[in-house]
This record gives structure tokens, C-alpha cells and sequence, in this order.
């Protein structure tokens, strides 16, 4: 954001979970190893990651947002 002055720019953020165990830190879950489930279902997360792109391209921030973002 210092490059550009300011704090004027769309995010899209990737979700990663969190940790199972409340005690583990979350920077050393989000950089273990894929679980064999986890890698099961990457080739479907990473279609997901461009079929947003596409959107966002396509259609803008904020019906891109309504459409990829889950609770």
C-alpha cells in the first residue's frame, strides 16, 4: 500500500482454515505439508482460485465477492 499511496485496493484472499488444535500456531499449520484429504481436494480449490479471477475480471469486486465468499 505505500507504493500506491494508499489503502484504496480490492483483496482476494484465499482461505486456508485454521488449525485443528487450538494450541498449534497458525503460521506452522498454514506452512505444513498437505494432508492426503487437503491434497485430495487442491486440484478443485485451484479451480475455484481461477473461476474467481475470471469473475472478478469479468464481473467486478463486488459480485465476485457475493459469489466466492463463505462463513
Amino acid at each position: 500500500h505505500q507504493l500506491l499511496g494508499n489503502n484504496k485496493y480490492h483483496r482476494l484472499r484465499l482461505g486456508v482454515g485454521r488449525p485443528s488444535h487450538p494450541s498449534m500456531d497458525v503460521a506452522s499449520y498454514v506452512l505444513q505439508n498437505f494432508s492426503d484429504e487437503e491434497q485430495n481436494s487442491l486440484s478443485d480449490y485451484l479451480n475455484d482460485i481461477c473461476d474467481s479471477l475470471e469473475s472478478y475480471i469479468e464481473n467486478g469486486f463486488e459480485k465476485t465477492a457475493t459469489r466466492f465468499n463463505r462463513s
